[in-house]
C-alpha cells in the first residue's frame, strides 16, 4: 500500500506536466481563431479586419489559457523541484537514477533498462529498493 502512495506521489509531476501542456495547445488553439478569419468575401474588394464582439469573447479566452497555463507550468515545476529533492535524497545512486528516468524524465521501462543496460528484473529490483527509501511528506502527497 505504501509503495502505490508513493508512486503516485512520484507521478504528480508528469500529471502536472500534462496538463500544462494541454492548457499551452488549447491557448494556441485559441489564438490561431483569433486571427483566423470565420468567413472569407471573395468580392475583390479590399477588407479592414473587423473587430467583432465574438473576436473579442476569444481574446479574452486565449488570455484566461494563457494565465493559467503559466500557473499550471509554474505548479509544474514546484513539484519536479520537491520530488527530485526527495529522490537525490535516497542512498542509492542507481536507485536515484531509475526514479529520476521513470518519474522526471518519463522513461517507459524498456527506456530505462536500455539506457542503465540492466535486466528488466534488476531494474524493478533498484526500483523498488529505491521506492522504499523514498521518504515522502505526508502533506504534500496530494
Amino acid at each position: 500500500m505504501e509503495l502505490d502512495i508513493k508512486k503516485k506521489w512520484l507521478w504528480r509531476y508528469r500529471e502536472a506536466m500534462f496538463r500544462a501542456e494541454s492548457l499551452w495547445r488549447q491557448a494556441e488553439e485559441w489564438q490561431s481563431s483569433i486571427y483566423t478569419p470565420s468567413c472569407k468575401v471573395l468580392d475583390g474588394m479590399p477588407k479592414s479586419p473587423g473587430f467583432s464582439n465574438n473576436n473579442e469573447k476569444n481574446i479574452v479566452k486565449h488570455l484566461e489559457l494563457i494565465d493559467e497555463a503559466t500557473q499550471a507550468t509554474a505548479l509544474a515545476k514546484a513539484i519536479r523541484k520537491e520530488i527530485t529533492t526527495a529522490i537525490e535524497a535516497i542512498d542509492c545512486s542507481l536507485g536515484v537514477r531509475v526514479l529520476t528516468l521513470r518519474y522526471v524524465e518519463g522513461f517507459s521501462w524498456k527506456e530505462i533498462q536500455s539506457t542503465l543496460n540492466y535486466s528488466k528484473t534488476h531494474t524493478r529490483n533498484l526500483h523498488d529498493k529505491a521506492i522504499s527509501q523514498l521518504k515522502i511528506e505526508p502533506n504534500s502527497s496530494k
